[in-house]
Formats: C-alpha cells, sequence, structure tokens
C-alpha cells in the first residue's frame, strides 16, 4: 500500500519512465527512490543535458516505447524547463517507482481549475481538462487526454493516444489502437480498444490521507478484459464490468 501527498510548495510532479533497471537510454541510472540529480545539467531549452519526464504526466509518449519502470519524480518549479513534448530538470527527488497505474496515481494532485472543456485534434496534441465535470478529447495519433476533476471525462480515440481521469468518478476511454485507459480516482471507470490497455486503481482514505490499496492494469484480451467494455475496480482488487 502506496500513502501519497500533495508536492511541497512551488513543487510539481514529473512522471518518467525507463527499462526496469532504471537506467535511461543514454545509460543514466535513476535510483528507485530518494534524490536524483543529473551530472551534467545545462539549463538550455533542447534536448540532453539534464533529467527529462512529461510534467504532470503531460506529452508525447510515443517516445516511451512503453518500457517497465515508471517513476514519480517531485522537482522544484523554478527548475523546470519546457521542451514542449516533455520537460527537463536538474534534480528532483523520486517518490514511486513501479507501474504505470501507480505512477498515474500520483498524478491526481494536477492543480485544479475551474470547470473545463478541452480538445486537441493533431497529432501528438494534449487536451486538459482540470475542472470538475470537465471533458477532454484528444482525436489525433499519440494524443494524450487528460480530466482530473470530479466526475471528470478522458477520451483518446487516435491510435497510440493515452486517456487518464484522475478524478472521483472519473472516466477514461482510449478507443484507438494501441491506447492505454486510465483512471486512477475513487470509483473511476476505463476502457480501451482491442489492442490497447486499460489501467485501474482503488484507494481509500486512512487518516486524511489517499492510500493506494489495490492497482490493475491489463490489456484488452487478458484478464477477463474485453474490447469496448468498460470496467472498475472493487474492493478486492478485482476488475468489473459497469453497464453504460
Amino acid at each position: 500500500m502506496i500513502t501519497m501527498r500533495e508536492p511541497k510548495e512551488k513543487h510539481s510532479y514529473i512522471l518518467r519512465v525507463s527499462g526496469k533497471d532504471g537506467i535511461s537510454k543514454n545509460g543514466f541510472k535513476y535510483p528507485e527512490l530518494g534524490f536524483v540529480e543529473c551530472p551534467d545539467w545545462k539549463p538550455e531549452p533542447t534536448c540532453g543535458h539534464g533529467l527529462h519526464g512529461w510534467l504532470w504526466g503531460v506529452g508525447d509518449y510515443s517516445v516511451s516505447d512503453h518500457k517497465t519502470l515508471w517513476q514519480v519524480i517531485e522537482v522544484a518549479d523554478s527548475d523546470i524547463v519546457n521542451l514542449g513534448n516533455k520537460v527537463k530538470f536538474p534534480k528532483g527527488e523520486v517518490l514511486y517507482s513501479g507501474s504505470l497505474g501507480g505512477a498515474y496515481a500520483w498524478m491526481k494532485y494536477a492543480p485544479h481549475w475551474e470547470k473545463a472543456e478541452s480538445s486537441a485534434t493533431g497529432d501528438y496534441g494534449h487536451a486538459s481538462a482540470t475542472g470538475d465535470y470537465g471533458h477532454a478529447s484528444a482525436t489525433g495519433y499519440s494524443g494524450h487526454a487528460s480530466a482530473t476533476g470530479y466526475s471528470g471525462h478522458a477520451s483518446a480515440t487516435g491510435d497510440y493516444g493515452h486517456a487518464s481521469a484522475t478524478g472521483k468518478y472519473g472516466h477514461a476511454s482510449a478507443t484507438g489502437d494501441y491506447g492505454i485507459g486510465a483512471a486512477i480516482g475513487f470509483n473511476g471507470t476505463a476502457s480501451a480498444a482491442e489492442s490497447g490497455a486499460i489501467v485501474l486503481t482503488f484507494g481509500e482514505r486512512i487518516n486524511g490521507e489517499f492510500a493506494l490499496v489495490h492497482i490493475f492494469a491489463s490489456k484488452v484480451g487478458e484478464n477477463g478484459i474485453e474490447a469496448g467494455k468498460t470496467y472498475t475496480l472493487n474492493a478486492e482488487g478485482k476488475p468489473v464490468e459497469v453497464q453504460q
């Protein structure tokens, strides 16, 4: 069971992925937990000479090759350099290492704004709706849709798209080929196409803090998960079909 917390003041969470050993494609090894620092940091807004990831999980996931170790790193806002579809930073603290579902659960602390609707129709586009009842839709190739508010809906219809819903009663739908639908908040639901996958979590509040109790991740066609059907996770950590 993982106990999560909000980031420290003027800090944000950055999502990244690597091989199971924590080694990046350039040979740098990230620790499983704790402080991490780039040995050759340069603040120029170009790739390289820094640690890299997606600020609040937002960016182009196609470069990841869906590797096995997902990490959440807490980074000072003043250290973050925006590179467009990703960011880089000199140092931070690794708070989580594990599955995509577990890492997405930390994204529930993304800043919440007023009710919003957002859409991105171009390739590699990102749509984010952070308010209650918001809707985010990404229709292009490798698009990412994120809905973080209460009862938000995220939809990614392009191939290799990712949809994440982190708020309570949120729904994530990824209908394109190889898409991932991830629902992280309480009572969230997720669905995906035949070649896709879903991620679900079940959590409880313990002493006022959100505690992650169960994580479930599966490709469609495995573990009883069927294409186009919507699932939630029960208290036993089992996926249950939701009738729409």
